[in-house]
């Protein structure tokens, strides 16, 4: 007899079978009406339509059950790109890339000097994604160790997955956030021997982009990513056409952006490059023969008029896309509301983005694409239970529009179109229950 799990979770639900871009959006999910997904020690033990995980024998008298209605149990969302400094700046009036960074985003920053401060914005920023149905973020922190220490701190105590790094930046910034190249080396040595495959934490390299960093500091993260290849290596790429300009006038003897940082070896399978707006076909297909992968970060851009994302032309390239809300540029922390600013960009370019591809690129594909498919982005036997369930009837209006729905992808879109923070019932992170009906369980 198998040992009975000690949590359950029924309802219906949804898990990814294939990539929708090759197998297509039709033949890449499976749906269960009635689906029981069994946790043990926080991970999946069991999962399929609930008589038949009933009979297994994972179910016993000392299992406790939680059973949604009206709901939909997804894997757990994956951010691929945010930045939680910026809690402050969420919704900053009237400025392009450039000068949002100078008028509100650096000064932002600056505030993090402070520890209890930071400590606040990082237990704010925490408890919002969780809100959201976020489970595992990709982060910026800011040039204060300190700042990205107390992320990892916080985000250790829920148990949630992360990376996070502190940032390279001793270039045109203020001189209260800028750092030397050498000091940023060794804050970053630091936490990464203190964080890095700590527990559900991996650390980040982190340059905030080529504009505020100068040749010596390049060479340092490139030394840092050659000490510790298998830390990520996270910045932003081509999101404005001012940015892209400014970019090579400081690093001439480059032919475009990218080889900025093909030049210091940073265009590897393990790098996030935020944005990619405005690349070239050849940006395009050095991109995918590396396997880098781009964070589209719609609501964003679409705040910040930097451009439309072309999500068909760069998947056509066979570059990795994941979804990302850029908070706070992009002003919430939901990636329901990311897939809807992505279906309404894709619109303008000709494409009508599938709630497949858009809920593929928020969980199993992000966490394919970032080498976590090991541990989340699914409902798979073996895979650490982080779930999100989705409430069906959180507003009068989605409840009229679902009770039409003619099969599941109509529902996906639904939630994609019109889901925000009030349709995120509970939140399972590592198999414990740390959001119900509106109540945080951070204790």
């Amino acid at each position: 007899m198998l040992k009975p799990a000690r949590r359950a979770v029924r309802g219906a639900a949804i898990k990814f079978i294939a990539d929708p871009w090759i197998a297509g959006p039709e033949n890449c999910l499976q749906y269960f009406e009635d689906a029981m997904i069994a946790i043990d020690d926080g991970k999946i033990v069991a999962v399929g339509d609930a008589r038949e995980v009933l009979a297994s024998g994972y179910i016993g008298e000392s299992t406790w059950i939680d059973h949604y209605r009206d709901a939909l149990i997804v894997p757990g969302f994956i951010d691929s790109h945010t930045h939680y400094p910026q809690v402050d700046v969420a919704a900053a009036y009237g400025e392009k890339l450039l000068d949002w960074l100078n008028n509100y985003t650096f000064p932002a920053e600056i505030k993090l000097r402070d520890h209890s401060y930071a400590d606040k914005i990082a237990r704010l920023f925490l408890a919002e994604c969780i809100r959201n149905g976020t489970t595992s973020i990709v982060a910026f922190s800011t040039s204060y160790p300190h700042s990205a220490d107390i992320l990892f701190q916080e985000a250790a105590k829920i148990n949630m997955r992360i990376t996070a790094g502190t940032v390279f930046m001793d270039s045109f910034v203020p001189d209260k956030l800028a750092r030397s190249a050498v000091a940023a080396y060794d804050d970053a040595k630091f936490l990464i021997n203190k964080w890095h495959n700590n527990g559900r934490a991996q650390y980040s390299i982190i340059d905030r982009f080529a504009l505020t960093s100068s040749r010596e500091e390049l060479e340092m993260v490139k030394q840092l990513k050659e000490e510790y290849p298998d830390c990520f290596f996270h910045t932003h790429l081509s999101e404005n056409t001012d940015e892209c300009k400014r970019a090579l006038e400081l690093f001439p003897e480059h032919r475009d952006y990218l080889a900025i940082y093909e030049h210091y070896g940073l265009n590897q399978s393990n790098s996030i490059f935020a944005h990619g707006i405005h690349l070239s076909d050849d940006e395009l297909n050095r991109l995918a023969k590396s396997g880098a992968i781009i964070a589209h970060s719609p609501s964003s851009n679409n705040f910040l008029g930097s451009g439309l994302f072309d999500f068909k032309r760069v998947s056509d390239y066979g570059v990795k896309v994941n979804f990302a809300t850029d908070f706070g540029a992009g002003n919430n922390l939901s990636m329901l509301k990311t897939m809807d600013s992505a279906y309404k960009t894709a619109q303008l370019n000709g494409f009508s983005l599938h709630p497949a591809y858009a809920f593929y690129a928020s969980t199993a594909g992000a966490a394919k694409n970032l080498g976590w498919d090991k541990w989340v982005g699914n409902l798979e036997v073996g895979l650490e239970a982080d779930l999100v369930v989705l409430d069906n009837r959180p507003t009068t209006l989605m409840a009229w529009r679902v009770a039409q729905c003619r099969s599941i992808f109509d529902l996906l879109f639904i939630h994609m179109i019109m889901g925000d923070d009030r349709s995120t019932r509970a939140v399972y992170i590592n198999g414990r229950l740390i959001y119900v009906d509106g109540s945080l369980q951070l204790v």
